[in-house]
């Protein structure tokens, strides 16, 4: 694999365009390159995770629901809320006023 495609896979390690061989393969590519600058972190951990995911039985955090009604996962903190607001009173499908 061509170091482009491999950092390409890398940079998209959820994507279910690529086998976990492919995903393996790209890894491997990219902790043989010198430097890592054109790598984010954020990258980096999402590969972490992936690899977690991959080698062992990682139990889902629980989901809460927002006063929105939108489910949001906040014990992952590579997970951004877009602002949605949690309240005490929450229940699925209560729509915020």
């Amino acid at each position: 694999m061509k170091i482009g495609k491999a950092c390409a896979v890398f940079m998209q390690i959820d994507s279910d365009k690529y086998t976990v061989e492919e995903k393996g393969t790209a890894i491997l590519e990219v902790l043989k390159m010198p430097t890592h600058n054109g790598i984010t972190k954020d990258a980096m951990l999402r590969v972490i995770k992936f690899l977690l995911y991959l080698a062992f039985d990682v139990p889902e955090p629980e989901a809460k629901i927002c006063a929105g009604g939108c489910i949001r996962n906040f014990s992952d903190p590579l997970e951004h809320c877009d602002g949605c607001e949690f309240g005490s009173e929450s229940e699925a499908g209560h729509n915020a006023g």
